[in-house]
């Protein structure tokens, strides 16, 4: 069973692409970090999760 499972996630700014078809799974129980550099994604990726911005592609 998985906690998260992300499948193709995508999400552009102004015609510039943070997260270009991401996939993800994370096993429940497991505890999993984001590491990179600035500009990398890894907030945009936490704020989609959250649901604190919307994907490409839905309304």
């Amino acid at each position: 069973m998985n906690a998260i499972e992300i499948r193709d996630l995508s999400k552009s700014f102004r015609g510039m692409y943070a997260l270009d078809g991401l996939n993800m799974t994370v096993p429940v129980g497991a505890i999993y970090g984001f590491i990179g550099e600035n500009g990398s994604g890894k907030s945009t990726t936490e704020k989609l999760i959250c649901g604190h911005l919307v994907p490409n592609g839905e309304v």
